[in-house]
C-alpha cells in the first residue's frame, strides 16, 4: 500500500523537482532533491531488471548528476509539489 501511494504521488507530480528522505540499503539516511523523465545520459540499453517489480524506483538525483534508486519501501518523508508526505517507521 506504501509503495504505491508514493509511486503515485511520484508519477502525478510529472517533471517537478522532488525531495525524499529515505533509508539506504546499508542503514544510513539521505536526502535526495530529484526529477523524473530526465534523458541525460541515456544509453538506450535499459536496465536489467524492472525496478516496479521489487518496489524500486529510479530517478536522477539533482545534486550528483546521476540516476539513483531509491526503494519506495525505505522511504521517510516526500516533498511534491510543496505538500509534505510522511511516513514513520
Amino acid at each position: 500500500m506504501k509503495v504505491k501511494t508514493i509511486r503515485d504521488i511520484i508519477n502525478a507530480s510529472g517533471n517537478h523537482i522532488c525531495s525524499v528522505i529515505f533509508v539506504k540499503m546499508d542503514g544510513t539516511v539521505r536526502k535526495m532533491n530529484f526529477r523524473r523523465h530526465v534523458t541525460k545520459g541515456v544509453n538506450g540499453k535499459g536496465l536489467k531488471y524492472n525496478p516496479s517489480k521489487v518496489g524500486n524506483m529510479v530517478v536522477y538525483d539533482m545534486g550528483a548528476d546521476g540516476f539513483r534508486t531509491i526503494k519506495l519501501d525505505n522511504v521517510q518523508s516526500l516533498k511534491v509539489n510543496g505538500v509534505t508526505h510522511n511516513w514513520s517507521k
